[in-house]
């Protein structure tokens, strides 16, 4: 809850996100920043930029350049599970990527 660390699953993603744009140079990769539903939509939009910029940050971190990496926040407007049951909340707080492969 409210936090930008980067789980070790999470390290273990973006270890591979970096692998696979490092064999596709051309590759470009948009974060996602999500979060749960409590909380002003204003401040969930600021955090789930910063959900995005860590996760960002780290996949530059290994040696992609920033030029290919893009971020964007959805807040709370893109729940995965049903936001109305406390236990899912968990699960729509998350950073999502999408990988574009370029011409290579």
């Amino acid at each position: 809850f409210d936090s930008t660390e980067i789980n070790t699953a999470g390290i273990v993603a973006i270890k591979k996100v970096s692998a696979l744009m490092k064999e596709y140079a051309k590759s470009i990769a948009s974060i996602e920043g999500h979060t749960c539903h409590i909380g002003d939509e204003a401040y969930n939009i600021k955090l789930g930029e910063r959900r995005a910029q860590a996760v960002a940050d780290y996949l530059i971190s290994t040696g992609i350049e920033a030029e290919r990496v893009s971020i964007k926040s959805f807040g709370s407007s893109l729940p995965t599970a049903d936001p109305s049951k406390p236990q899912n909340l968990p699960l729509n707080r998350r950073v999502e990527y999408k990988i574009r492969i370029g011409d290579d």
